[in-house]
């Protein structure tokens, strides 16, 4: 009893004691943790190549909670922001804290610039920071090249890396082919991912970009690495339309200087080589090269234009085969069309032969291939003694010669021999062997057996679970529950789910808007139904891919299709039938009944391919 008395007088005694320690210790170290606020900016030095970068650290002393401040422009000088750093010390008692933003900024040009005097507002005060003046020079590298080439160094990135655009022809007449070039020059600058260019073509039908090439050319009396891309564009509207601007994104490898007296350093073990680019440290800077657009010019038509005008403008070779040329009367006759040329061939309407007294005809098979259109019709005499078929001809407009050509090719002189006769149908049977008949098979007599036993007895009558009609009553009771809880479920869905409820809208937009189409074919109005065409495009897109009808153009829902993992083929399909309802409802294309109903199965085949996927 006495130690357990010592100890409980001994805890109060070493409860208070461990108290006053602690406020002693807070009194010692609490002023000692007061600090002055400070606000300061630094680089990592004061001098850089063009190429390089330097990284700008703004320093917040006594506050590690100071946000990041936005950099205004710097002359000279591109900036990125890299992150915070803290830090945290205490030496001979004495607590210091303190966060570091830091920045890397990229010289664009030549000179001496500086980065001005920065300002943070921290608990209602303002703090500035020291102004820092920094000198880009050219690198050794540059200098020396520059020297060789006896030409004055470039200023700016600009002059080492620039976009330009050019047009083979700035003054066409409508659906005239123009080839557009987007070249862009690189001289002494690092450049890694560079994009396709984007390229605005609004009043224009554009073919895919086909690769680029690259070369070196001399420019200015100074020797660029260039990538070209090229386009192809064919007018739709008249008038003066523009090409462009044309934008490319790359990103510019700047090195970043390192820092000496490591080990490997003292041995010279870091510099150019082997471990010089594996332990070199770059940063990507993105940046966008943009060309002017180009103005081009387009002329219309000379007028009158022929009736049997296929559409084309350009220069074109038109080819005619008929095979074979002996036959009889009902056998095929294949007639091939050769279509090729400098010039939009995708929108041509090529020349098809009509059904007579002579010929019955078939509807016409048309493929493409590379520069050239080929179309296959199957002819069938009706009688004997034709001597050929009639000549067939293609109208196009010749840019060069200002005027409408007219290329005429046949009569394509046959053979037709009467008919061979049929032999009638025998029917051939084994010798010796009988005809089947048919005969009646005879039910004989059910045997019903004595039983020895009655056997087991069963009560008369079933359970209630085994009643059909109970079982139906619970089968469709629970049908109706599981339905009520589907259809429950859907409207609300529906109502809270703004994309379900368009995506759940656009088959009956589909079919509204084909048959409202299919009359426009039936009444042949051309204009209305490529009218309704376009319109019925966007409203189902809008629909089907719960976008903004604002946004439904092809560029765009190309994109959006693609993002969605739509296949690119069907994207090109759904691209070009907005290009040919902009072509022909702007007069650069004619159209009839027959190219009316392709565009329409077309429009169909994407309607059912969209509806087929999970989008």
């Amino acid at each position: 009893m006495g130690k357990i008395g010592k100890m409980k007088l001994r805890f109060p005694f070493i409860f208070l004691l461990i108290i006053f320690l602690a406020i002693g210790f807070l009194g010692i170290t609490l002023p000692a943790q007061a600090q002055n606020v400070g606000f300061e900016a630094s680089v990592d030095r004061k001098s850089v190549t063009l190429g390089d970068a330097i990284q700008l650290s703004l320093t917040v002393y006594g506050n590690q909670q100071a946000s990041a401040l936005k950099l205004p422009e710097i002359d000279g000088f591109q900036s990125r922001y890299l992150g915070p750093s803290t830090s945290v010390s205490i030496i001979n008692g004495k607590h210091s804290s303190s966060v570091s933003h830091r920045y890397l900024l990229f010289p664009q040009k030549i000179g001496t610039f500086q980065i001005p005097a920065l300002q943070i507002e921290l608990g209602g005060k303002t703090y500035s920071s020291n102004p820092i003046a920094i000198d880009v020079v050219e690198s050794n590298e540059q200098v020396k090249s520059d020297d060789q080439s006896s030409t004055a160094p470039s200023a700016n990135v600009q002059d080492k890396v620039f976009l330009t655009m050019q047009a083979n022809k700035n003054s066409v007449y409508l659906n005239e082919k123009i080839d557009i070039s987007v070249k862009l020059f690189v001289s002494q600058v690092a450049l890694r991912d560079i994009s396709f260019p984007e390229i605005n073509t609004e009043g224009f039908v554009a073919e895919q970009i086909a690769q680029p090439s690259q070369s070196k050319e001399l420019k200015d009396g100074a020797y660029y690495d260039t990538v070209e891309f090229y386009l192809t564009l064919y007018p739709v509207r008249e008038g003066g339309l523009s090409v462009g601007p044309a934008k490319v994104d790359a990103n510019i490898l700047y090195k970043k200087q390192r820092q000496r007296g490591s080990f490997f350093d003292e041995f010279g073990m870091m510099d150019d080589g082997f471990f010089g680019d594996l332990f070199g440290s770059y940063e990507k800077y993105p940046i966008t090269f943009q060309a002017d657009p180009l103005k081009i010019n387009v002329k219309p038509l000379p007028q009158p234009v022929p009736n049997n005008f296929s559409s084309a403008v350009g220069q074109f070779n038109f080819t005619v085969t008929a095979s074979p040329k002996k036959v009889n009367v009902g056998d095929p006759i294949t007639v091939r069309m050769d279509l090729s040329g400098n010039g939009n061939l995708k929108n041509v309407k090529m020349p098809v032969f009509s059904e007579n007294d002579e010929f019955k005809v078939y509807d016409p098979q048309i493929k493409e291939e590379e520069g050239s259109k080929i179309l296959e019709q199957v002819l069938i005499p009706k009688k004997e003694n034709i001597t050929h078929i009639p000549a067939i001809q293609f109208t196009y407009f010749d840019v060069n010669a200002g005027v409408y050509q007219t290329l005429t090719r046949g009569p394509f002189e046959i053979s037709v021999s009467p008919a061979k006769e049929q032999q009638p149908l025998n029917v051939i049977a084994l010798p010796n062997t009988p005809m089947a008949t048919e005969t009646k098979d005879q039910l004989g007599r059910d045997i019903v057996f004595i039983k020895d036993s009655p056997g087991k007895f069963t009560p008369i009558g079933k359970a209630l679970y085994k009643n059909i009609f109970f079982l139906a009553v619970v089968i469709l009771y629970t049908i109706v529950i599981v339905l009520f809880f589907v259809f429950y479920k859907r409207k609300e869905r529906v109502r809270t789910d703004l994309v379900y409820a368009k995506r759940l809208k656009a088959p009956a937009k589909a079919r509204k808007g084909l048959k409202k189409i299919y009359q426009l074919i039936h009444e042949g109005k051309e204009k209305q139904f490529y009218d309704g065409l376009f319109e019925f495009l966007k409203e189902y897109l809008h629909y089907k891919l719960a976008v903004s009808e604002g946004s439904v153009t092809a560029h765009e829902i190309q994109d959006s299709l693609l993002k969605k993992g739509v296949s690119e083929l069907l994207s090109k399909k759904i691209s070009a039938a907005f290009a040919e309802c902009e072509a022909i409802r702007y007069g650069a294309l004619s159209s009839d009944k027959t190219k009316m109903q392709e565009s329409c199965q077309a429009l169909k085949e994407i309607v059912d391919a969209l509806e087929r996927l999970n989008l």
